[in-house]
């Protein structure tokens, strides 16, 4: 897993609303040029930087008023991240990513998605997997990684998964990234079993965990990116129920017998 180096000095007294900033996500460095302190305050420090450390691509906070509107009882802060990730997200298919609704965690530098609908149980089940492993788990992000897919000529491809500031009401999340070896789907069940699992078998619910810009070419973009992230990765189904078996279960499906102790 590599981390990335967040803005110095936690809050940043000396930027002004027009200074420029660069918000660091996904090997992209998202230049924002105005509101800049909206942005800090709003997001945090962690994945905000004067310097750029990627590709430059422009963000922008347009759709802030469409949010107020949408959403009057939300917070300032709140309308001005749901504003910048409408920004980032549209511009991710171009760059070769999406932002895929998961919890991604690192393992011994594996990444693995665990994916599931709202209220499924994902969050109380990477939270088993930290109970048990201590510090061998780092979480990548606990609602919203952004993925890259990397290509190379001849050989495949492999699949990385970024943190983002987005990450769910417990805010897990780092400014890292990791390779993705596998994704899990998760069906909450009263017993803890786990399969192995086609790209064919698990297409459906993985479209329905990816966000897909408004843009029609961008919908298309993203629609070929999932493609590839399920074609080089291992995919699993399992079906748990909430105590430490799920772990076990999971654990050994993905990386063999769990050695006790």
């Amino acid at each position: 897993m590599m981390r990335f180096r967040p803005l110095p000095g936690g809050r940043s007294p000396y930027l002004t609303d027009n200074s420029s900033i660069y918000l660091n996500i996904a090997d992209l460095s998202f230049n924002i040029t105005k509101y800049s302190k909206l942005v800090v305050k709003a997001i945090g420090t962690k994945y905000c930087s004067h310097i750029a450390n990627g590709k430059i691509v422009d963000a922008d906070l347009d759709e802030y008023q469409q949010y107020k509107r949408k959403c009057p009882s939300f917070s300032h802060d709140a309308l001005v991240s749901l504003a910048l990730h409408s920004s980032v997200a549209r511009q991710l298919p171009s760059e070769d990513c999406f932002i895929f609704h998961s919890a991604a965690i690192s393992y011994r530098e594996r990444g693995v998605l665990f994916a599931a609908p709202s209220g499924t149980g994902k969050t109380t089940h990477i939270s088993l997997w930290k109970k048990n492993l201590g510090n061998d788990v780092s979480i990548i992000n606990g609602d919203k990684p952004i993925i890259r897919i990397n290509q190379w000529e001849g050989s495949g491809g492999c699949a990385m998964a970024y943190g983002s500031p987005w990450a769910g009401k417990e805010g897990w999340q780092t400014n890292a990234k990791v390779v993705v070896d596998s994704i899990v789907f998760i069906d909450r069940g009263d017993r803890n079993t786990i399969e192995q699992v086609s790209p064919d078998r698990v297409l459906e619910r993985a479209m329905r965990q990816t966000y897909f810009p408004p843009s029609g070419v961008a919908k298309v973009q993203t629609l070929e990116l999932l493609g590839k992230l399920l074609s080089s990765v291992r995919l699993f189904i399992l079906s748990c129920d909430m105590t430490d078996g799920a772990f076990k279960a999971s654990y050994e499906g993905l990386f063999g017998p769990l050695l006790e102790g």
